[in-house]
């Protein structure tokens, strides 16, 4: 099935018309194509998201990345996507408050990433 960042967009508004969720405390996150996806999300509706966590996937630089809060997390021996560290220093550098973090590990690196207190911490902190 083909992304469709609006789509993805349609199904959040409808939750949070439905439901008490605060809009300014909207995290977006996803592994791998997922990660992928996050970024896209991030550029086609910059600044909706307090903040975002793509783990695993890869992108292109776009200045519209610098209107949210990113922590990437990737492994340094990844096989599926290569890290684009170049990506992240100018993203870190138009926006101090994002953050990347690399294991020594392959791909599959959600369970460091998910279950780190300090990654729950950021996301329960994180406000447009």
């Amino acid at each position: 099935a083909y992304f469709v960042p609006s789509k993805i967009k349609t199904i959040i508004d409808g939750v949070v018309s439905k439901y008490p969720i605060d809009p300014e405390r909207i995290i977006i996150t996803g592994f791998s194509l997922g990660g992928i996806n996050t970024y896209k999300m991030l550029k086609t509706y910059p600044g909706f998201f307090a903040g975002a966590i793509p783990v695993a996937g890869d992108s292109t630089y776009d200045d519209s990345l610098l209107k949210t809060n990113i922590w990437t997390f990737h492994g340094s021996r990844d096989g599926t996507y290569a890290i684009d560290k170049a990506l992240m220093d100018k993203v870190i550098k138009g926006n101090p408050n994002s953050r990347f973090t690399s294991y020594d590990k392959g791909h599959n690196i959600t369970d460091l990433v998910y279950k780190d207190q300090n990654v729950i911490n950021w996301i329960l902190n994180a406000h447009r």
